[in-house]
C-alpha cells in the first residue's frame, strides 16, 4: 500500500463510495470469462507487456506517443487518469516512481489493469476503480499526472443513446469525463511545479490552452504528430506545469509512417 493513502483511509473511502481499490496486497484473480478475449501486446519494448481485452479499448499509437513524451524521474509520484489496462503504467514503471497510481471508472478494465501490474511484480502501485471527480487522496499530491482521454465530445459523437455504449466507444467519447473536468481535477491533484501530460486532437488545442490557463497550468512543452499518409496533424502532446508561466518549447515534429514507425524531424 502506498504512503499516499493509508489502509484505514483507503478501506473506509472504498466502503463509503462503493469503489474498489486494487494493490499488491490484494491480488486480482481473473475468471475464465474475463480471460477468454485476452491477447498479449507490448508497449514500445517487449518487456513492457500487458494483456488486452479485444472487446475493450486497446492502446494505440497515441499511448506510445504519450509514454515517450512523459518526463518522469525516480522517486516521483505518478497518477494516470483513465488508465484502462495499465499499459502506460507498466511502461513508466521503468523510471522507478515512488508511487504508481491509476484511476479507471470501468470495472473490467480496472481489474485487468491490476492483473497486468501484478504480472510485472511491481510495488507501490494502486488502481482505483472510481470516478476521478470524486477521488480524494487527502493532503498528498502528485508530481506527475498523465491522461490519454476520450477525444470526442458528446456533441461530436452523434450517438442518441449514451447509456448503451460499449467499452470501445466509452474509450472515445466524453461520457464519464470531459476535458474541462479532467484538467481541473488534474490541477487540484498536482503539487506546485508538478507536470500534467496529455495527448489529444489538434482540433481542440485552443480549448485545451484556455482550460490550462484557467486552472493555473502553464504550457511548457508541446509536440505535434503527423501521418505520412496524408501529412495531416493527428495528435498534439502537451506538458503543462502547475503554477508556472514559462516559454513553451515546441518539440521536433513526430511522423508516423505507414508501418506505425515514429520518427522525429
Amino acid at each position: 500500500m502506498s504512503d499516499l493513502i493509508d489502509k484505514e483511509v483507503a478501506s473506509g473511502f472504498a466502503m463509503d463510495t462503493q469503489i474498489e481499490i486494487f494493490d499488491p496486497e490484494h491480488p486480482v484473480q481473473l475468471c475464465q470469462d474475463e480471460k477468454k478475449n485476452l491477447r498479449r501486446s507490448w508497449l514500445i519494448e517487449p518487456e513492457y507487456f500487458v494483456d488486452q481485452n479485444r472487446k475493450h479499448f486497446c492502446f494505440n499509437s497515441d499511448t506510445s506517443l504519450l509514454a515517450e513524451f512523459i518526463r518522469l524521474y525516480q522517486g516521483e509520484r505518478f497518477l494516470e487518469i483513465g488508465c484502462n489496462n495499465a499499459a502506460l503504467l507498466v511502461y513508466v514503471s521503468k523510471y522507478n516512481p515512488a508511487v504508481l497510481h491509476g484511476i479507471e471508472i470501468l470495472k473490467e478494465p480496472a481489474r485487468l489493469a491490476a492483473h497486468n501490474l501484478q504480472a510485472h511484480h511491481l510495488k507501490d502501485w494502486m488502481i482505483f476503480c472510481q470516478d476521478i471527480r470524486q477521488f480524494n487522496p487527502g493532503s498528498d499530491q502528485y508530481d506527475v499526472i498523465a491522461s490519454n482521454p476520450p477525444f470526442f465530445s458528446l456533441e461530436e459523437s452523434g450517438y442518441p443513446d449514451i447509456n448503451n455504449l460499449n467499452h470501445k466507444k466509452l474509450g472515445r467519447i466524453e461520457v464519464n469525463l470531459n476535458l474541462a473536468d479532467l484538467i481541473q481535477k488534474s490541477s487540484q491533484l498536482l503539487r506546485s511545479n508538478g507536470r500534467f501530460y496529455l495527448v489529444h486532437r489538434p482540433e481542440r488545442i485552443m480549448e485545451i490552452m484556455v482550460l490550462l490557463d484557467q486552472n493555473n497550468l502553464g504550457l511548457s512543452r508541446m509536440g505535434m504528430v503527423y501521418d505520412h499518409r496524408d501529412s495531416q496533424c493527428k495528435s498534439v502532446l502537451i506538458e503543462a506545469t502547475k503554477e508556472r508561466k514559462s516559454r513553451t518549447v515546441i518539440e521536433d515534429l513526430i511522423w508516423i509512417g505507414s508501418e506505425n514507425v515514429m520518427q522525429k524531424n
